[in-house]
């Protein structure tokens, strides 16, 4: 039976009553990971044309651990009807699956409302179909218009409408808009269209394959930080096939700049593509910061430190593009011991030798020469800390905007009328007359209550 929309609820009290219910159940259970950060810091992913590709490298990889997160995003045709459960396969392999929806609805999309909501209904229907997939965005790439420039107001329409539909259908959906032009006027613009409580993260990207070719300016960021905190900021970047190892570094500059999570564009995965960044979600995830003050320093280096929540310990990416022969970092803190080096194909630890210890820092020599490397050092434990006496525990409560009620009403009012088709209930009514004389009479009657779609209410 073919699911259809029921009539507005102001049409119906008691089913106004029941939504709002509803509502309040569904704001009293927010989910914590709809609005958080990704447990991951640095974190990446591909975005490729074969998303079955990277299920099959993976196969040839060391398994990717609990909570880990190497995301796969992959395009496809809102309307295309596909057999295969590549959500179910990428999600079997360790991977985060994450899908694209092309959307073709010509412009201006209020005209052609017939050919959005049945793009719309294909995409629900996927996003049931392969519960695994919890990541979506949103591409509109208008037929009668192809390649042109994206026009903000009517992206927004459709934006807000997928969004709401793909949230009624997967409760625990993650909704990106396409990549956004990487300036002020349009990041503000789109904010303006109040976009905010419609999206769970933010998109940019860039063309070039340059090393430090980047759309995160300090001013995209520090704007961001004040239309949107704290919300997910996404770069897609090529990636460099030349040297697979590079993505490790691009993914720390990135996230040191304050990116939340790094797609690398590529055809096909292979295993020498894969492998760095199985390594780094496996190492990285969790409650893991970026400690610009404990970077190291070194000649022809570039280096980013990272603390791991758990114990502190410093995880550090080092990039050094043009090495040919050993070289040696220093660390401004002389407390760090135990350094140990990531083999960047298996993730094997092996421990580094030829430390040098003064007051105010350690020097370690990097014997092998290859451009990237990822080295990982402790710090010392509590009992060997003085002066330690208490524990402090900060914790907050979510204030939930309005605007953000009304998109979580809407998406219970879609999900709700793409599950029913129609109904039938008793409608009983109670009226009271009263006479000049005080007395009343009382009169009841009741009779069934039909409801189907494109026909009202009988």
């Amino acid at each position: 039976m073919k699911s259809i929309p029921i009539p507005p609820l102001h049409s119906s009290p008691s089913s106004r009553t029941l939504a709002v219910s509803v509502l309040v159940l569904l704001l009293t259970t927010v989910s914590a990971a709809m609005s958080a950060q990704p447990p991951c810091n640095p974190c990446a992913g591909l975005s490729v044309e074969s998303p079955l590709s990277v299920a099959e490298a993976l196969s040839q990889l060391p398994p990717l651990q609990e909570e880990a997160r190497l995301y796969v995003r992959w395009l496809r045709d809102a309307t295309a009807a596909g057999s295969e459960d590549v959500g179910g396969t990428l999600a079997a392999s360790g991977a985060t699956p994450w899908l694209g929806l092309r959307f073709d609805t010509p412009s201006p999309v209020l005209e052609h409302l017939d050919r959005l909501n049945e793009e719309i209904e294909a995409a629900v229907e996927t996003a049931k179909r392969q519960p695994q997939i919890l990541h979506f965005q949103v591409f509109w790439n208008p037929i009668d218009a192809p390649g042109t420039g994206l026009d903000l107001d009517e992206y927004t329409f459709l934006f807000k409408r997928v969004s709401v539909a793909l949230r009624g259908a997967t409760a625990e959906a993650r909704v990106l808009p396409q990549p956004l032009p990487a300036d002020a006027a349009s990041l503000r613009q789109f904010y303006e269209l109040g976009n905010l409580a419609y999206l769970d993260g933010i998109s940019f990207a860039t063309g070039s394959d340059d090393e430090r070719g980047t759309p995160l300016t300090q001013e995209l960021v520090d704007l961001l930080a004040e239309l949107d905190p704290g919300r997910p900021i996404v770069v897609e970047r090529p990636v460099i096939a030349a040297s697979p190892t590079k993505s490790l570094a691009i993914a720390a500059r990135l996230a040191a700049q304050g990116a939340s999570v790094v797609l690398f564009d590529v055809d096909r995965a292979t295993p020498e593509i894969v492998a760095p960044l199985v390594v780094l979600a496996n190492e990285f995830r969790g409650d893991i910061s970026y400690d610009p003050h404990s970077s190291p320093t070194g000649d022809g280096l570039e280096a980013w430190a990272f603390v791991r929540g758990e114990d502190l310990s410093s995880l550090v990416i080092v990039s050094a593009p043009n090495r040919d022969q050993p070289a040696q970092i220093w660390f401004a803190d002389p407390s760090l011991r135990n350094p140990e080096a990531f083999d960047l194909a298996t993730g094997d630890r092996h421990s580094l030798f030829g430390l040098e210890r003064s007051a105010d820092r350690l020097a370690i020599r990097l014997e092998d020469t290859a451009p990237v490397a990822i080295l990982n050092l402790e710090r010392p434990s509590i009992e060997d800390l003085q002066g330690v006496e208490e524990r402090v525990e900060v914790a907050g409560d979510k204030i939930i905007p309005v605007e953000e009620i009304l998109r979580r009403l809407q998406a219970f009012e879609d999900a709700q009328a793409r599950r029913l088709d129609h109904y039938q209930a008793v409608h009983t009514n109670h009226l009271r007359f009263e006479g000049a004389t005080n007395e009343t009479l009382e009169v009841a009657y009741e009779g069934d209550y039909f409801f189907q779609r494109d026909k009202g209410f009988d």
